[in-house]
């Protein structure tokens, strides 16, 4: 019975003395673990944030500097991958300029070095990419072989707390240290590497969305497959580059920088403030459309006329990814006697998808393999 209660006394403390040795916290809906290759620092930073938004400024922040100070360099082992070859390395991180905390901000830098022999598993003239990944093996940061990482920067008490934008800015800082904690992995690896490690890391980003992040934006922002709170997007292909911007509630305000209304006429939206039909074009070359929402708040179908109607119907996967889209209906061209039927098919592949939930690269394939598939980047800004 003794040896029973001492067992279960042992258990018991060894279970309290790690609780207490846990690091990991909740910021603003960020978990912090403390345990990626930048150690507490990133966590550190973000609750020294928190507690000056929250007026409970520290009274003694040497204690948290002697951590800095004690991090002034360290090494790192990486993953050099080439191919299917895979081995491994190290990297050396060393401060650069003035490593601090306290009331005003928090910042450390870090100026990051690969060992002979990784840079030496490289051609001469190679690109070479430094990424680091997260515990899911989601890429965190894309950066070139001598680069500084920068956690943290300067704040203020008032800039925290402005009504406009504190809360805005604070939660920006915040997410961007959270970035830095997630790190837990570094590979280095060449154009092939990287874009087979975009693939991986969109596969697993997929896997582990929010619901938050699966939820469709408001406003028009559903009409452009957008989600959280953005305030402008860049739509780049081979063959052009357009910049949308919109309002805090969601709503197209401009399209490379000109007002929407020059863009689209005859524009109506539903109650929930999404555009549901509007017109382009002038005199006898007007193309009119109508966007039907399906009850989860994703664009359902498209009906457009021009010079014959075609009906598009669109797919999504769970986590609220176009999968592929079916056009139907007819087509007159200009002096036909008949109309040309339309039935196309393509089909969407996914490259990156960001922090908030949006994917950040894609290619649209068509289903009958005559052409080459379209490559999209889309550059997006936040209002959080």
């Amino acid at each position: 019975m003794k040896k029973t209660i001492s067992t279960l006394f042992t258990l018991l403390l060894v279970l309290v003395l790690a609780s207490c040795s846990d690091s990991s916290k909740e910021i603003e809906g960020f978990k912090f673990t403390g345990k990626g290759i930048f150690g507490e620092i990133p966590l550190m930073f973000a609750e020294n944030a928190q507690m000056t938004k929250e007026g409970t400024i520290e009274d003694d922040y040497s204690k948290y500097q002697k951590l800095l100070d004690e991090r002034e360099s360290f090494e790192v082992e990486c993953e050099v991958m080439k191919g299917k070859t895979i081995t491994k390395g190290t990297i050396n991180f060393k401060k650069d300029g003035n490593c601090y905390i306290n009331e005003n901000g928090s910042s450390a830098r870090y100026a990051s070095t690969l060992s002979e022999d990784v840079k030496g598993a490289f051609d001469n003239g190679e690109k070479i990419h430094v990424c680091g990944l997260d515990k899911d093996g989601v890429l965190i940061t894309n950066y070139g072989p001598y680069n500084t990482y920068t956690l943290g920067g300067n704040f203020s008490g008032s800039g925290l707390k402005s009504a406009s934008h504190g809360e805005r800015n604070y939660k920006r800082y915040i997410r961007r240290l959270y970035n830095m904690d997630r790190i837990v992995k570094i590979v280095v690896t060449n154009d092939e590497g990287l874009t087979t490690l975009r693939e991986k890391s969109t596969e697993a980003r997929m896997k582990n969305l929010t619901e938050e992040e699966k939820t469709i934006g408001k406003g028009d922002l559903a009409a452009f497959e957008l989600k959280g709170s953005v305030q402008s997007v860049v739509v780049k292909t081979e063959y052009d580059k357009v910049r949308y911007n919109f309002d805090e509630e969601g709503k197209l305000i401009s399209i490379n920088g000109v007002q929407t209304n020059e863009w689209y006429q005859n524009v109506e939206r539903d109650e929930q403030g999404r555009i549901s039909a509007y017109t382009e074009g002038e005199y006898d070359m007007v193309l009119s459309n109508k966007l039907i929402y399906g009850k989860n708040g994703f664009l359902e179908k498209r009906i457009t006329n021009d010079m014959g109607e075609c009906v598009t119907t669109y797919t999504y996967n769970e986590a609220g990814f176009l999968t592929s889209d079916h056009q139907v209906g007819e087509y007159t061209e200009m002096g036909a006697d008949k109309p040309e039927k339309v039935d196309v098919k393509n089909t969407y592949k996914y490259k990156g998808i960001d922090d908030h939930g949006n994917w950040t690269r894609r290619e649209t394939v068509p289903a009958d393999d005559t052409e080459e598939p379209i490559r999209v980047v889309r550059s997006i800004i936040y209002y959080d």
